[in-house]
């Protein structure tokens, strides 16, 4: 069983996020990240930040300049290559993205191939892409602007018998019965087991306004559900056709 977390808690206002157990993304915010990209000199933005919070004090804010750059935050040795993971974050975005926007992404753990995306349209629908960049999964309904949502999911890798499910909590961020609940066929190609884990603005971009993301965080047992609550070890309320 593997659950990471991260609150960025621990983090100091402001401050550019930094990895690995030497870094500043541990301690009181939970698991380190093992890899961050994100260079000021490009652009990018990747910083504890006050402004707009889902819990406690800090989150975490994102954004690009006019270079077409990632601004990500990573784990991978943390967790390792697994068959199937369940995710969370939560968001808080001022405007729908003008171009597609993805905001968690998975990779083999050579980051060699893609193995889904999650996004946000411009139409302000969440999608979820498998490894060819087709969309497997989008919701009904667009996401709320200037208040934070929650998206949990599960994916499952594999090139022929991939399978995705997404969860959407617009109404209530802290909800435990989701707005939307959307599940792919038991067919899809996403490659194989994901071993990179990316949350923030995770393909290049240029010119990405600022968001916020806060307690996001990764399972290989269930769902996370809402932040401060026991984690589902179950799996319950997805059936998997994994033996």
């Amino acid at each position: 069983m593997t659950v990471l977390t991260n609150s960025f808690e621990g983090g100091t206002n402001g401050a550019a996020l930094t990895p690995l157990v030497s870094g500043n993304t541990g301690g009181a915010s939970g698991n380190f990240f093992d890899a961050i990209t994100a260079t000021a000199a490009s652009g990018a933005v990747d910083v504890f930040d006050n402004t707009h919070v889902a819990h406690g004090t800090m989150a975490c804010k994102i954004a690009t300049g006019i270079n077409s750059v990632q601004s990500l935050n990573r784990w991978s040795t943390s967790i390792g290559a697994v068959p199937q993971v369940w995710f969370r974050t939560y968001l808080y975005f001022t405007a729908i993205p003008s171009a597609l926007f993805r905001f968690i992404g998975f990779a083999n753990s050579s980051g060699s191939n893609t193995c889904a995306t999650v996004a946000i349209s411009p139409t302000g629908k969440v999608e979820f892409f498998n490894a060819t960049g087709s969309a497997v999964i989008t919701t009904a309904n667009a996401i709320p602007l200037n208040a934070w949502f929650r998206v949990e999911g599960l994916l499952i890798g594999s090139a022929t018998v991939g399978q995705m499910q997404l969860k959407t909590f617009t109404t209530a961020m802290d909800g435990q019965v989701p707005d939307e609940m959307l599940t792919s066929t038991a067919v899809q190609n996403t490659f194989g087991p994901p071993g990179l884990y990316s949350f923030g603005q995770v393909s290049n971009q240029a010119n990405v306004a600022p968001f916020w993301m806060d307690d996001i965080g990764l399972s290989t047992t269930g769902y996370l559900g809402p932040y401060g609550t026991p984690t589902n070890t179950t799996g319950s309320g997805f059936i998997s056709f994994m033996a």
